[in-house]
């Protein structure tokens, strides 16, 4: 009788990979790539919002508690498909639809759910983590 370490070996031994098939999208569920897929630009193109909120740069926030908010002017609106990126200021903020082009200069997104939803001024009340998206893109590149 064999072990499994025997068995498994003798399996190995004769086992060989299959020739890559064609397959339709639709049949595909279930298989593995035969190479890597890659494309020749980022997609998204540029760095975009995840959610409906503020664009801000994450220090701005550092100090902000409950009990001691941080409140910043709202310098502009981003909506979501505009094809040109603000440029966000230090110690403000940028309102920013889910799929909104990330302001230059800023480096996370505060959701709204988290904030008052000020349109002048918004009223954050915890810090925001840099990087800690929610964006999805580029945002290592060109977030400051």
């Amino acid at each position: 009788m064999r072990s499994v370490q025997e068995q498994l070996a003798a399996v190995l031994e004769v086992a060989t990979p299959v020739a890559p098939l064609d397959v339709v999208l639709a049949d595909a569920a279930g298989c593995v790539l035969a190479a890597d897929v890659t494309v020749a630009t980022d997609i998204p193109a540029a760095t975009v919002s995840a959610v409906d909120g503020y664009a801000v740069l994450a220090d701005d926030t550092a100090l902000a508690s409950p009990d001691d908010p941080v409140v910043l002017p709202v310098a502009h609106d981003v909506l979501a498909g505009a094809s040109r990126p603000l440029r966000l200021a230090p110690g403000q903020a940028i309102r920013i639809a889910s799929g909104g082009v990330l302001p230059i200069g800023a480096d996370t997104v505060i959701p709204a759910g988290d904030t008052d939803r000020g349109e002048v001024r918004v009223t954050v009340r915890g810090p925001a983590v840099a990087g800690g998206v929610p964006a999805r893109g580029r945002l290592g590149r060109r977030g400051r």
